[in-house]
């Protein structure tokens, strides 16, 4: 059986590559995946990318789970880096980091559990409290 790892990193590139994908367009859309994600998120090279693309057994990478968590941050992060530039990106996270720290230290002072809706509320208030920049 293949490792474990291995799997893991062509299912990654595998679900990242698919979020890239454009119709007519998938040289390209490969090309930026790689260049922009998966080379420094697998530390895999080109020919390894495209070894990974063609990865031809389903059944193997039918066990490997992805958490939804993760799929979720990884389809957040595509959407970013393909619609921003690099460093408004990063910018970008940045802010949102900060704003969830406030808003999870704001709700752990309410005493209700937390929820996806009630971080969102304390979001959508707009921060009380300031970070210094980091």
């Amino acid at each position: 059986m293949k490792d474990k790892h291995y799997l893991y990193r062509v299912a990654v590139t595998c679900y990242v590559d698919s979020l890239f994908y454009e119709t007519g367009n998938a040289r390209r859309c490969h090309e930026r995946c790689h260049s922009l994600i998966t080379q420094t998120l697998c530390g895999i090279g080109k020919s390894t990318c495209r070894n990974y693309l063609r990865y031809d057994r389903s059944e193997l990478l039918a066990e490997v789970r992805i958490p939804p968590a993760l799929k979720e941050l990884l389809h957040l992060y595509v959407l970013l880096v393909t619609k921003c530039p690099q460093t408004q990106t990063a910018a970008l996270l940045q802010e949102l980091r900060r704003l969830l720290e406030i808003a999870l230290r704001h709700a752990g002072r309410q005493g209700s559990e937390l929820t996806a809706d009630l971080l969102l509320e304390c979001l959508c208030k707009g921060p009380k409290e300031r970070f210094p920049q980091q």
